[in-house]
């Protein structure tokens, strides 16, 4: 570690800690006054002055005491998003030079995060919080709970310019150890909050601490909570869990759109927040498994619970409960306690629209509150009535009948109308400022409603004489409205105050200097304005009897904003109840998106265990929009099978079987049921995937380089408890090349022990991992079937999975016959047949009779010892034996029998030699030539404008006409044109074709060789002009 000065100092490790606290240098007074709040940070005696050289040095020490040297000292940044659902940790070890990074997700009162924090093993010098999260206007409580859970540890607030999600990554690059660089970048590419806390974290060290660590020094980890499966980026996106991949406009096209049918806000974080980490707490999974099974076997339940969750009309009580929380920095005066003294005497100022409208927005949440709390109880009503028997429905029902829910009703009761109903509209609004809080008795509230409805009354008097007066001489009445500001105005159709208006304002421009008003009907308007076909205006006394009336609004408000403080104030004691009241309707709208696919599509409840089995699975989103989907079984053993090799043809449903795997997998582990007959699974702590086919040219990245990326992000973070799915690996490379580190990566996820679902077309992949880990890998196909009617090809995709190895291993040509001419598919099937013919020939000799002998002998043992360790008695043991031993000594029989087998009768295999290829006949010579030559037509008449050699092309066109055939003409017209434009001439490619088949026909044999340098498995392929 170095100072910013560039001073070397000693690591820190091994700094040793001075008796008395440090001071700061007054030369460093700007460095602290960095931008970084005013919260500075507490004097710790491990912390160097900076600039004062003397405290590097080392002091000695007692031997004895060990306090401090095994004292360590973090720093610890906090990044919130405006909702409050996802947190991001970065918590720093300054001694050891460790920094570990924390996605948190839905946190309910910062449970997780308080857990979190207190797993550091001291107490951090400071929680670094954005700078407007500690403002007094916040709505946030995380300053307010750090405070109270922490008190020791001070919050210091950090600019928003430090918070910087590129700088972060750069940091990364330059401090993280080599070898953990690409897998922090992969999990924190947009992953904004930890990326923010991290780069705001290392900023403060920097700038404040005048700290920086060296070049890739720092133990960097990336960390989920201990209870929830990690999904990243790519498994998020691959698995269109919650975005698609493809615009498109089915709302249940992805995971979470088949889910979200919640009626709460909490409900549906909840839900996104169980979806992108699903819990590992198989307690906490078999419990939601007995609610939904409750909920699904009580339909009637089921839909009055919905009915009821509806009746909460979408309010957000986790934001109602950090309103009233007790915890508030600085709690809003009432607007009547907001007395200014001016020349030592009292006056009641008028509110501000501003401060008008938190009264307003005030009120409106205890009433919010007053409608939550009667769709709580008729819930409760509903649970109870029921008599659940599930521990999380009790659950949910014990806090909806808390104690403190009763006191909560009471307390608002008390001061809050019965009748007030909470309002969004602009006029319910109104009518609860006003008439919404009880008036005490006699008090400065009831004698303002009663002047308010006296202004009232007289103003609907003094309109209705305006409007007699406005009907005898206009025919029509006006209106009377109230604007945005609270102030009251007519409004007349245009048509019928025209003549008046102009009228007026005509008398007014003849009538000398004199002061005139406009007039409608002989009444004097101010404030006119027309707005399309309406006329807008006011009169003297109108603005008088607004303004009275207005204020007797605003001491109502006032009047009523005091009941409504000091009600805040009696409800802070209980705003915890309220975050557990909403946390229990949270997990009980979540169950019920649950029940509500489940009961729908005919889901079954999973059964947790060892092993994955799936009996007539399918994929969840496929479906809920396909009727006619097929479902398929799936098994992977929690010893063997646990590596699982899918191939088969193109559209066969490979990359649906593993990503239905997948999402089953998620399901099961939010505590959902499945899509299947049966379903066994295993608690996984991490899903990976790789299956997407994108490249990122922005960071110059191709195919390939995309999918090493994301596999050595899965070969370095995947455990035993992982699943892994991988849709094809090596497409961007050449075969071979693809194939070797696709083996190569297999025998490494192998060794790991991860639950792994790779589908591919390399078909030697599962024989060739045998050969190395005998029976490590099972292999199964999709199948197809193809049938040939005449010159037609029929193919049938059944998307069943079977055992083994696909057996047609020309699908690809099966599928390219319906788009290419049979020609050319019978040319490619007599290459395969010709190249698969040379594979064949190398395979075969002694060395590799040998060599399947030995393999053979080498799996004998493994079955002995199988065999000794089963249950079987002595009699089945001895003629278990007995079969093993006659088994064994035919497939060694067979073995040396191999060279004896004749190629050509095996599957149609050829022995390598010139394949006979068929040359397009004259009509489709003749076609492809004059498809040319329309082409060099258009793209001349295209690009060639309007020039002065017209003249030159139309006197070449004359010239050549009597020439036989279309083709002197253009290339007589090609020519003129580009000697008169000093441009190159265009290619003649119906010429070329031409003469190609005149050379071709000159050519005695054209040859090439197949194989090696001429040893062993060479093979030449000969032509004849006839095979052209």
């Amino acid at each position: 570690m170095r100072s910013e000065r560039g001073q070397s100092v000693a690591s820190a490790t091994a700094w040793n800690h001075p008796t008395k606290p440090c001071d700061w240098d007054e030369e460093d007074d700007s460095d602290a006054e960095s931008g970084f709040g005013a919260t500075t940070l507490p004097a710790r005696s491990f912390i160097p002055t900076p600039g004062s050289e003397a405290n590097f040095r080392a002091r000695p020490q007692d031997p004895t005491n060990t306090s401090t040297e095994d004292h360590e000292d973090f720093v610890c940044a906090i990044s919130e998003s405006r909702s409050g659902d996802v947190i991001g940790v970065a918590i720093i070890n300054i001694t050891t030079g460790r920094a570990n990074l924390v996605r948190i997700l839905n946190d309910n009162k910062y449970q997780r995060l308080v857990d979190t924090l207190s797993t550091i093993p001291y107490p951090p010098q400071c929680f670094l919080v954005l700078s407007s999260v500690s403002e007094k206007s916040s709505k946030s409580l995380l300053v307010p709970c750090l405070e109270v859970k922490f008190p020791t540890v001070p919050p210091v607030s950090v600019p928003r310019a430090h918070w910087n999600e590129a700088e972060s990554l750069v940091m990364v690059d330059s401090l993280a150890l080599r070898d953990q660089v690409k897998a922090l970048r992969a999990s924190l590419d947009n992953n904004f909050y930890v990326s923010c806390a991290f780069s705001a974290a290392m900023t403060y060290i920097r700038e404040q601490l005048n700290l920086s660590f060296g070049h890739q020094s720092m133990r960097i980890t990336y960390n989920q909570p201990s209870d929830s499966m990690a999904l990243d980026r790519v498994t998020v996106t691959s698995l269109e869990l919650l975005e698609n991949i493809r615009p498109t406009k089915f709302k249940g096209s992805t995971l979470f759109g088949i889910l979200n049918s919640s009626r709460t806000p909490q409900g549906r974080r909840l839900l996104r927040s169980s979806l992108l980490q699903p819990s590992t707490d198989e307690k906490q999974i078999t419990e939601r498994y007995d609610a939904v099974e409750e909920l699904v076997a009580n339909e009637e339940l089921f839909l009055e619970l919905g009915k009821r969750l509806r009746g909460l009309l979408q309010i957000d009580i986790e934001r109602v409960a950090m309103w009233i929380d007790f915890t508030t920095r600085q709690p809003r005066v009432s607007l009547e306690d907001q007395l200014v003294l001016s020349e030592g005497h009292h006056h009641l100022p008028l509110p501000s629209h501003q401060e008008l409208q938190s009264a307003e927005q005030e009120l409106n949440n205890i009433l919010m509150l007053k409608q939550y709390l009667a769709g709580i109880a008729a819930i409760q009503d509903a649970l109870a009535s029921a008599e659940c028997r599930s521990r999380l429905c009790s659950w949910i029902r014990s806090e909806c009948s808390n104690d403190s829910i009763g006191l909560i009703n009471d307390l608002i009761g008390g001061h809050v109308e019965k009748d007030a109903v909470y309002s969004r509209a602009p006029i319910g609004v109104r009518k609860n400022r006003l008439w919404a809080i009880k008036s005490p008795y006699n008090g400065v509230l009831g004698q303002a409603r009663k002047l308010f409805k006296d202004h009232i009354s007289d103003l609907n008097s003094y309109f209705d004489s305006l409007n007699q007066q406005f009907s005898e001489t206009l025919g029509n009445e006006a209106g009377l409205y109230l604007d945005s500001n609270r102030h009251y105005y007519l409004k007349f159709q245009w048509c019928d105050v025209e003549r008046e208006i102009t009228k007026s304002q005509a008398a007014i421009r003849s009538g000398g200097s004199g002061f005139r008003q406009l007039t409608i009907a002989g009444v004097a308007i101010v404030n006119g304005v027309r707005k399309k076909n309406s006329y807008q205006c006011q009169t003297m006394e109108l603005i008088q009897r607004s303004r009275q009336i207005q204020l007797q609004a605003d001491i109502i408000t006032m009047q009523s904003d005091k009941i409504v403080v000091e009600l805040k104030k009696s409800l802070a004691k209980h705003a915890g109840a309220l975050l557990e009241v909403g946390e229990a309707i949270a997990t009980l709208d979540m169950l019920c998106c649950f029940v509500q696919l489940s009961a729908t599509q005919s889901y079954v409840r999973p059964v947790i265990s060892n092993t994955l089995v799936l009996q007539q699975a399918r994929h969840p989103i496929m479906d809920v929009r396909k009727a006619s989907f097929v479902p398929n079984d799936a098994y992977s053993g929690n010893d063997g099978h646990r590596f699982q090799v899918i191939t088969g043809s193109n559209m066969s449903g490979k990359s649906t079987f593993i990503k239905s795997v997948a999402l089953i997998q998620i399901l099961a582990q939010m505590g959902c049921f499945v899509p299947a007959q049966y379903a066994s699974v295993s608690i996984c702590d991490r899903l990976f995937t790789r299956v997407s086919t994108e490249d990122k040219p922005e960071s110059n990245l191709g195919t390939f380089a995309v999918e090493m990326r994301e596999m050595n992000l899965i070969l370095r973070q995947a455990t035993k408890n992982s699943m892994v799915i991988i849709d094809e690996l090596g497409r961007g490379t050449p075969p071979k090349d693809g194939l070797a580190v696709a083996l190569a990566m297999s025998e490494k996820l192998i060794d790991t022990g991860s639950r792994v679902f790779f589908a591919t077309h390399f078909t030697k992949l599962a024989r060739v991992l045998n050969l190395s880990r005998a029976n490590s890998v099972l292999n199964i196909h999709l199948s197809a079937e193809s049938t040939t009617n005449g010159e037609t090809r029929q193919i049938t995709l059944p998307h069943t999975v079977s055992s083994g190895p696909v057996k047609n291993e020309d699908y690809g040509l099966d599928l390219a016959s319906r788009f290419f001419p049979p020609r050319i598919v019978r040319n490619a099937e007599k290459v395969s047949h010709f190249l698969r013919g040379v594979d064949a020939d190398k395979k075969l000799g002694p060395e590799t009779q040998t060599y399947k002998q030995n393999r053979l002998v080498m799996a004998l043992p493994n079955i002995l010892k199988q065999a000794n360790d089963s249950s079987m008695d002595d009699a089945a043991l001895v003629s278990y034996l007995n079969c093993l031993c006659i088994e064994f000594t035919t497939r060694m029989d067979q073995i040396g029998q191999e060279d004896d087998i004749d190629l050509e009768a095996d599957e149609g295999v050829i022995l390598p030699g010139r394949p006979d290829l068929e040359k397009p006949d004259p009509a489709e010579l003749e076609m492809l030539m004059q498809r040319f030559e329309a082409e060099e037509l258009r793209v001349m008449k295209n690009n060639v404008p309007r020039h002065p050699l017209s003249e030159n092309l139309a006197t070449t066109m004359s010239e050549t006409t009597s020439n036989v055939g279309k083709e002197s003409v253009v290339s007589s017209v090609v020519s003129t044109v580009a000697s008169e434009l000093s441009l190159p001439v265009p290619i003649n490619r119906a010429g070329l074709i031409r003469e190609q088949e005149a050379a071709a026909s000159t050519v005695s044999s054209v040859s090439f060789t197949v194989g090696g340098d001429g040893g062993d498995g060479e093979a030449t392929w000969t032509s004849s002009p006839s095979g052209f």
